[in-house]
This record gives structure tokens, C-alpha cells and sequence, in this order.
């Protein structure tokens, strides 16, 4: 059975209803969920956005632990790890030494930046005049890379993400600290607070004092071979705990502890609730774990058996379908000033002529005889029927691009309000 405790952090890998939000600028962002996830996989791609059109930004390997704040799909939003960085314009920030900056201007925009890419379409969040920023460095560009500020989050596949129950982290940091070796007297910085001390500085002396003294419980134990014994599994320990999560094995630890605990020696009766201990810490984080391989298993078997029931949608296709009624893109199509050139593809720029500035909502590539109707079709509100649909990246904003296999003129919509269009 999994585990009372651990009941609700289960139930979230199998789906959140999370939402995209936006930061104000100058807030800290209230996140629906906030909870430690590992990575499975090597070489694990985290990414600017929720799908693979979106630019890598970095890799994690296997055992590399992040904090998950929403999920989207079949992608999970995070915060950035430690080596991430994000791009903001030089010209809205001023800086007297490189390394701490102000923004100076209002709404400006923050963008994912990648080690793995040149690109940087996506805006993570807005920063307001006033914000200080940490600069990393700066780009032949003009941008800067900065520390990611509150409201900057990632993606990873949720294929390759595992989440991890907060008891499990809280055990896993009990268990580590008292499974360290070093007694009192050989931590510095143990002996209380100093007169002249200030109120913080107090707290952290007092702090280390109280892990310290956790973290001597072995070294307090008789030194007998029992005590021996268990510096011994201790050490065993600590290196399983390194492992991947799902890759530990607690099974031969817990039955060497139990033997030090199950000893009938009046001596050693502190020697022996040390290692009942041990095995009550290491039977329960076997259990959290086991709880963490169960959902897995179950999410493997939703996916197979939708990827079966998608394959069978697609067997029974024997007959080819009616032409669908509907449009993937209505607009008024225009010559693109960007696509003219005979010696590229030919492309006409797609607008919604319903707003007061319509702008660029895509592209319309043509092909075949659509291509020598293109003067037809210059001027009129259209359905576009794509044969394909792919993301136009090279820029600083991603564009869509349909691959035109039928333009039906359609009557234009009413206009809300008239304006100038706007350039590409």
C-alpha cells in the first residue's frame, strides 16, 4: 500500500490543474504547485517553453533534483536550476560595476537564455523601472545574461520527470544528518553565541550548535565492534542516498541494521536503538520510494495503452474521410514584403482585419497551382486548410507557417474598428 502520508504528493503526478499565469512586475508569483522532482534520464533537455518548437536551454543528467511549479500537457514548469540564465536588453538596465544593475525602463521584457541555442523569442516574465538584477555577463548582442528573477520558470518532458514526496526530502535530510560522522569537537563554530554577537549571527551559532549535536550521535555510541559496525553501514548508506531515486536499494542495509539491533548485550542497549532507528528511517524511505515506482508504472501503462487506442483510431482509416468543414487559419491574405523574392517559397501574410492594428498572425506558404493563384487570393478573407503547419523560430517572436492544400474565399467579418495596419 502507498503510504497515508504520501497519498496527496502521489495523486499530482498523475495530473494538476495547473494554469499558466502571468507575474506582474515587481510581484513574486503565486504558484499552484510547488513540489522537488528528480530527473530520470540523461542528457534531459529543459526547454524555453511547453513543446519541443520551443529552444533547449540546458541539460540535466540523471539524479538532478528541480523544483516544479505547474505543468501543461505533457510538460512540467519549473524553476530555473542553479546554471540557468536569462537575457534581458542592455539598454534597459544601468550598471556602474557589471555586476549589479537597475532597470530603467517599465515592462521589459526578461527572455529564457540557452547555452544550447541562439535563439531567445521567449519572454519568461517583465521586470518594472527600480528592479535590480544580478549580471552574469553580456552578449556580443547587446543583451545581458542575468541571474533568472522571480517569475522566470522552464520546461521539462514530464517523460523524463519524477515527483518526489516531501516526506521523502524531509526524511532524506534527517537521515543525512545523522548518519554524519564528524562528533562535536571537531566542528568549529559550535561553542554558542559570542558576547557582542548580533541577534542573527546568534541564531546561526545556536543552529549549528543543534545540527552539530545531531550530527554526533554516532560518535556519543560506546566504541565497541557494534558501533564499528555501524560507521560502516552509515558509510553504505550515505553512498545508496547519492543514487538516483529510483535506482536505490535499501533491502541488504535494513536486514545488517536490523542484526546490530536485534544484539541482547546490556552494553550496547544505546548501540541497538541507534540501528532500530536506522532501520525504522530506511524501511520507511524504501516504502516512499516504492509508493514513487508504483506511479510510474501506472503512468507508463496510461500512456502505452493511449498510444494503443491512437493506433487503433488510425488503423480503422480505411476510407478516406469527407473534406472537413472547418479552417485551421481564416485572415486576409497580403504580399509579405519578407517573402517576395522568386528565389525563396512564396508566402502571403495573414492579418486578422477585425483589429484596430491587425498584425502578423502567420504565414500562408503556397505551393503548385496555389502558387500561380496567389493574386487572386491578395486582398480577400480567406480559410486557409493546411497540409502542414510548422513554427517560424528565426526571429525574435515565433510566427506560424501554414502549408497551404486549399483557400476558399470567405465573406469578411465585420470590422470592430479601423486603424493602420501594422508592419510584419
Amino acid at each position: 500500500m502507498i503510504p497515508k502520508r504520501i497519498l496527496p504528493s502521489c495523486v499530482l503526478a498523475f495530473g494538476l490543474c495547473c494554469t499558466m499565469i502571468g507575474v506582474a512586475p515587481g510581484q513574486i508569483p503565486d504558484y499552484p504547485m510547488k513540489q522537488t522532482a528528480e530527473v530520470t534520464g540523461d542528457n534531459v533537455h529543459v526547454r524555453s517553453g511547453p513543446s519541443l518548437n520551443h529552444y533547449p536551454v540546458l541539460k540535466l543528467g540523471a539524479g538532478d533534483r528541480v523544483t516544479v511549479v505547474g505543468e501543461e500537457g505533457d510538460w512540467y514548469k519549473i524553476l530555473p536550476p542553479s546554471e540557468a540564465f536569462s537575457l534581458i536588453s542592455g539598454d534597459y538596465v544601468d550598471t556602474a560595476d557589471g555586476e549589479h544593475g537597475v532597470v530603467n525602463g517599465n515592462n521589459v521584457r526578461v527572455r529564457a537564455g540557452s547555452s544550447l541555442s541562439e535563439h531567445k523569442y521567449t519572454v519568461q516574465t517583465m521586470l518594472s523601472k527600480g528592479a535590480e538584477v544580478t549580471i552574469l555577463g553580456r552578449n556580443p548582442d547587446g543583451f545581458l545574461r542575468i541571474s533568472p528573477p522571480e517569475g522566470a520558470t522552464l520546461w521539462v518532458s514530464r517523460q523524463f520527470i519524477e515527483l518526489v514526496p516531501d516526506e521523502l526530502i524531509q526524511l532524506e535530510k534527517e537521515t543525512a544528518r545523522a548518519m554524519t560522522e564528524r562528533p562535536t569537537s571537531e566542528s568549529p563554530g559550535t561553542e554558542g553565541a559570542q558576547p557582542g554577537r548580533s541577534p542573527k549571527e546568534a541564531v546561526k551559532d545556536a543552529e549549528a550548535k543543534a545540527e552539530t549535536e545531531t550530527r554526533s550521535a554516532l560518535a556519543k555510541l560506546p566504541a565497541t565492534g557494534a558501533r564499528r559496525t555501524l560507521e560502516v553501514l552509515d558509510g553504505e548508506a550515505r553512498q545508496e542516498m547519492k543514487k538516483p531515486l529510483l535506482e536505490r536499494q535499501f533491502d541488504s542495509l535494513i536486514e545488517r541494521y536490523q542484526a546490530v539491533a536485534s544484539q541482547d548485550t546490556e552494553d550496547d542497549s544505546l548501540v541497538r536503538q541507534y540501528a532500530s532507528r536506522r532501520v525504522e528511517q530506511l524501511t520507511y524511505m524504501k516504502d516512499l520510494i516504492e509508493s514513487v515506482r508504483r506511479v510510474r508504472r501506472l503512468s507508463e501503462q496510461a500512456e502505452s495503452t493511449r498510444r494503443e487506442k491512437m493506433d487503433e483510431r488510425a488503423s480503422l482509416k480505411t476510407v478516406e474521410p469527407s473534406k472537413p468543414a472547418g479552417f485551421d487559419v481564416k485572415g486576409e491574405l497580403r504580399y509579405s514584403s519578407i517573402y517576395r523574392s522568386p528565389a525563396g517559397p512564396q508566402r502571403l501574410r495573414l492579418i486578422d482585419p477585425r483589429s484596430s492594428s491587425p498584425r502578423t498572425i502567420g504565414y500562408v506558404e503556397l505551393t503548385g497551382e496555389l502558387k500561380d493563384k496567389a493574386e487572386e487570393f491578395v486582398g480577400q478573407y480567406v480559410g486557409v486548410r493546411a497540409s502542414d503547419k510548422r513554427l517560424q523560430v528565426g526571429g525574435v517572436n515565433p510566427v506560424p507557417i501554414y502549408v497551404a492544400a486549399e483557400i476558399v474565399l470567405l465573406t469578411p467579418p465585420e470590422t470592430e474598428a479601423t486603424g493602420t495596419p501594422s508592419e510584419e
